[in-house]
């Protein structure tokens, strides 16, 4: 690091040499904002598009499970139908038999009702009453029991008729729901090839900023070596020629909050060397004269 009078600096840095390399530095840093921002614009581009894809897999394995879960529905309500129309068809065999036992049954009625009617005198007219009243009771008994066998008969015919329309409605819901499935996960892989060509692009454009980044920092280092300073991203620095604890700053950047008094681009400061740039009054305006 050279050292400077104050005058020198501002002369340097008035003179074309540096000029010229001030501008080019300033379209660099113009060509890196530009850079980051399509840099971050592609990068946002492809991660949206990547978390759509991945979002939409998701999704498509959620119906896919939905659809396992509506095909086990439907398995275990078809057995419990099955079990129903079996219940059925004994029923309906048992019922079957009382209508046949209330035929029976009925025909004896008849019979005793017949028997009751024909006879003349009052003691064989007591015995046919009686007769006829048990055939009365035997055959209500037996009616009793067929309509509670015919009730039980349509009782699972209805549970098996409600068990079966579920069965329907799930096999259908599973079917709707891998159709769904199939459709999200063709849009899945379409946002996956939409996101490679996406992210290829955000690497085209993080290749650009990085050429940027090396742009800026070449010029960086050739004023350093040109003109014999040192230089950070913000500062050139000089020794100060006339006070060995003491810098002269030139400044590259503008920033009016992070030092103690704010600086912009190309206005020479002195820094003492205990705080450098970043300490409690670390920054001085410099006399006019050195």
């Amino acid at each position: 690091m050279k050292a400077l009078s104050l005058a020198d600096v501002q002369r340097l840095i008035s003179e074309e040499p540096f000029l010229a390399w001030w501008s080019q530095l300033k379209q660099a840093h113009r060509d890196n904002e530009e850079a980051e921002s399509q840099y971050d614009e592609a990068m946002t581009q492809a991660k949206v598009q990547e978390f759509r894809a991945d979002f939409t897999q998701e999704k498509a394995i959620t119906m896919l499970d939905r659809a396992g879960q509506s095909e086990n529905a439907a398995a275990t309500l078809l057995e419990q139908a099955s079990r129903l129309d079996n219940s059925s068809f004994k029923l309906v065999s048992d019922f079957e038999k009382q209508r046949i036992r209330n035929s029976f049954f009925w025909d004896k009625l008849n019979v005793a009702e017949k028997n009751f009617e024909e006879k003349q005198s009052t003691s064989e007219r007591a015995v046919a009453r009686s007769a006829f009243d048990e055939a009365t009771l035997a055959y209500n008994r037996e009616s009793v029991r067929k309509e509670s066998l015919w009730l039980d008969v349509e009782k699972v015919w209805s549970q098996s008729l409600e068990t079966r329309l579920l069965v329907s409605d799930h096999q259908v819901s599973a079917k709707k729901s891998r159709k769904h499935a199939e459709v999200l996960f063709r849009s899945a892989e379409e946002h996956k090839i939409q996101w490679s060509g996406l992210q290829s692009h955000a690497e085209e454009a993080q290749k650009a900023l990085e050429l940027t980044h090396e742009k800026i920092a070449s010029l960086l280092r050739d004023v350093s070596l040109r003109f014999e300073c040192v230089v950070s991203e913000n500062f050139i620095f000089y020794r100060h020629a006339r006070d060995q604890k003491k810098a002269i700053c030139v400044s590259l950047i503008q920033d009016s909050e992070n030092y103690n008094i704010p600086v912009s681009p190309l206005s020479v400061y002195i820094a003492e060397r205990k705080g450098g740039v970043d300490g409690p009054y670390s920054l001085t305006v410099p006399p006019i004269k050195p």
